[in-house]
């Protein structure tokens, strides 16, 4: 990136700068995220494509742009009123199936009192498959909480047991 223009963020590695061109990019891995005119950003594709084998998808208002696709596995929207994202749904779906909740019922608070029967199942340790299955699922949550906070405080709670998971 710097050797076309670009200067790398001061706070993250991963951003970069074009003053010339007003772009600003992100970069993870092999996935780039830039914003700026269309002109610019059809000047950085090429530029990529010299270099690279690359796919691109162009989100925006203009003529050859979609109203929304996928960036890091979040949903990047225009819309009449601006820009939205929101974590791919189906990260909520497949938490929801893993664990066997399709017909279950909403609550409307976190948390609950402390069980007679949930200290004995705390005690019981998770080892092997159910623990690497715990700590994905949990690790998904944790992905998906950054964009819900309505589901924040229960993934802080199931987090906190990623290192030590018991069947509590």
């Amino acid at each position: 990136m710097t050797s076309i223009g670009f200067e790398a963020g001061g706070y993250n590695a991963c951003t970069y700068f074009h003053r010339k061109r007003n772009l600003i990019s992100m970069v993870h891995g092999d996935d780039f995220a830039t914003a700026g005119k269309e002109e610019d950003a059809k000047w950085l594709e090429t530029k990529l494509k010299e270099r690279f084998e690359i796919k691109t998808h162009l989100i925006g208002k203009g003529e050859n742009m979609s109203q929304e696709g996928k960036v890091l596995n979040r949903v990047l929207r225009r819309t009449e009123d601006g820009w939205e994202y929101e974590a791919d749904p189906r990260h909520a779906e497949l938490l929801v199936k893993s664990l066997n909740l399709e017909e279950a019922k909403p609550v409307s608070t976190a948390g609950e009192d402390e069980k007679e029967w949930k200290m004995e199942e705390e005690s019981e340790s998770l080892e092997g498959t159910q623990a690497r299955e715990y700590r994905a699922l949990a690790a998904r949550a944790n992905y998906l909480a950054a964009d819900r906070a309505d589901i924040q405080y229960a993934v802080k709670e199931v987090c906190r047991g990623m290192a030590t998971p018991t069947r509590g």
